[in-house]
């Protein structure tokens, strides 16, 4: 694997060379469940401008889009492969028993031969799109498992040339079907740097029918999870660590009007089907299950979705508008959200969110989404025998944690590597102090006082400029046995509030009251609390000889930071 390196901070002293200036970077997003069937080249023109029109980048996330490869006559993959689920058997209408599943994968070896050229950019359907773009667009970075596909496109310009700036790409993948291995079901995940902008994408396609809600947020975690290790840093999932994270695809949550369980499904179908009528958007989403879930913190805590001003986009009949079947509750599973980091929030500015209506090949309408995202700028780092901020930690705790007296913090950057530490010795905390939680039964408040945290020292040549940097708060709990169990995740702004440094250089305190989030699940993780100052200029000085657990100085003067262990 390769690991990125310091994509803001110039850790080493060199002046990084600077990209041309750019007022935004012009993204173009697509997400398809294709339905097994040929796709139409005509009807890309409903979402693709003809060569590329001035997207930066085209990201192209489908599902079910092996057409060229199915066995059997296409069917409703939503019902089909589902079906296969509950029933453990394969989709293909192999019987799978308990203890054999892993030998299916050797069953279905000619398919995953075959499916192998498949992977390449020669598809019919890769074809269609690159045919669309012109000679002016090139592949960033493909990536598939079995019926999903995430293609990435950029400007030849952005790939090639004295203007070239994309690098560190990365990819990763999660297989979340039946057992957790077999890959109708899972996620495809590819990262890049886009100048000094971090950018990560994952498309998706989770668990089918309504009551498979709990499913569909836990293959949500399981693709962060399995994710982790493919692309930035091991220690958190990708969802806590780029600059901006876009999540895509078929993620099957349904419209629930709350009916009792016995309300027979036509009229279930009827109600649905009258708010369409009316174009009662808000109604819709109101008891879309993704909503309920984010509200709740049961799912995409921290993402966030634009409005969907047009009909949901499944079950439809494979014809021009939006004809219900009346098999399923029509419903919103085809998505497009995103996540930025808390000092970048501002930064991702959706231009619009549409639904082809006019494709007729499927059982799904595709939605594509249009995005100017505000590039990072780079943090100039220490230089000149100034020396860096000082970030003290008075107080930490997390209430609510089903956690050990073995709990630790671990303290990372966006922009990486602001604070001089390494992937293989991140800067960490002592064990906390834990006692009986007095607000969550059996659970544990932990706490650790500013003697166990570390001295953060982020290499910023101007205070000023950690307003454009957060630190990243990793709850990890230590095991003797296996590797330790990340707990929850707080993304702290390390900028003043009134957004400027105090006049001749003082300091300012940080108060953070923010739930944990694990993956994207923020219920039941516990609650970080936390007191940080920051100190500069005059105050340096004295707040460093004063620092708890530090007599001399020149050694926070030294870079990175000092872990008190």
């Amino acid at each position: 694997m390769t690991w990125p390196t310091a994509p803001r901070s110039a850790l080493a002293g060199v002046e990084p060379e600077k990209p041309p200036a750019r007022m935004g970077i012009e993204i173009l997003v697509y997400s398809w469940n294709v339905g097994n069937a040929r796709p139409n080249p005509s009807e890309i023109e409903e979402w693709l401008p003809d060569h590329g029109g001035t997207y930066d980048l085209v990201v192209v996330g489908t599902q079910e889009n092996d057409f060229d490869f199915k066995a059997k006559a296409v069917a409703d993959d939503d019902d089909d492969e589902e079906e296969a689920d509950s029933k453990n058997i394969s989709p293909e209408g192999v019987a799978l028993k308990p203890d054999d599943r892993a030998s299916h994968q050797i069953s279905r070896a000619a398919k995953e031969r075959a499916a192998k050229a498949y992977s390449k950019m020669d598809s019919p359907w890769d074809k269609m799109v690159s045919e669309r773009l012109g000679p002016g667009y090139m592949v960033v970075q493909h990536k598939s498992m079995r019926e999903m596909r995430l293609t990435i496109y950029a400007k030849k310009e952005h790939l090639r040339g004295t203007v070239k700036c994309i690098t560190g790409v990365q990819t990763g993948q999660s297989a979340c079907g039946i057992g957790s291995i077999i890959a109708n079901k899972g996620g495809l995940l590819i990262k890049l740097e886009f100048g000094q902008t971090t950018l990560a994408f994952i498309s998706c396609h989770l668990a089918a029918h309504a009551h498979k809600l709990q499913r569909r947020n836990a293959d949500c975690q399981e693709i962060l999870q399995e994710t982790q290790w493919s692309a930035g840093h091991p220690l958190v999932d990708c969802a806590h660590e780029f600059d901006h994270l876009f999540w895509i695809g078929d993620l099957n949550y349904r419209i629930d009007l709350g009916a009792v369980s016995d309300t027979p499904e036509e009229e279930r179908f009827a109600r649905v089907s009258n708010l369409i009528d009316v174009g009662d958007w808000g109604a819709l989403m109101a008891a879309d299950q993704l909503t309920t879930c984010q509200e709740k913190g049961e799912a995409f805590a921290g993402f966030q979705e634009g409005k969907y001003e047009f009909a949901p986009t499944f079950k439809v009949e494979r014809k021009p508008g939006t004809i219900y079947k009346s098999s399923r509750i029509p419903s919103y599973c085809d998505r497009i959200l995103w996540k930025s980091m808390p000092s970048l929030s501002g930064n991702v500015k959706q231009s619009f969110l549409k639904s082809s209506i006019n494709v007729t090949t499927s059982d799904h309408k595709p939605v594509f989404s249009a995005f100017t995202v505000t590039p990072s700028s780079t943090i100039t780092p220490t230089k000149d025998g100034a020396l860096p901020p000082l970030i003290q930690f008075e107080h930490a705790s997390v209430d609510g944690l089903s956690g050990t007296d073995r709990t630790y913090l671990v303290f990372l950057t966006n922009p990486a590597g602001l604070l001089g530490s390494t992937k293989e010795k991140p800067s960490r905390s002592q064990s906390s102090m834990s006692k009986r939680s007095s607000t969550a039964p059996n659970r544990l408040t932990v706490e650790w006082s500013a003697e166990q945290c570390p001295l953060l020292r982020p290499m910023v040549h101007d205070v000023a400029e950690l307003s454009r940097a957060t630190l990243i708060v990793a709850v990890y709990d230590a095991d003797v046995l296996s590797k330790d169990d990340l707990l929850g995740v707080a993304l702290i702004p390390l900028g003043r509030k009134d957004g400027a440094a105090a006049a001749g250089g003082e300091s300012y305190e940080i108060d953070v009251n923010m739930p944990l989030v694990k993956g994207c699940v923020s219920a039941d993780k516990g609650t970080f609390t936390a007191k940080l100052s920051v100190t500069y200029g005059r105050k340096l000085g004295p707040a460093l000889e004063s620092a708890v657990g530090i007599t001399d100085v020149r050694l926070a003067q030294g870079g990175g930071c000092c872990a008190l262990q």
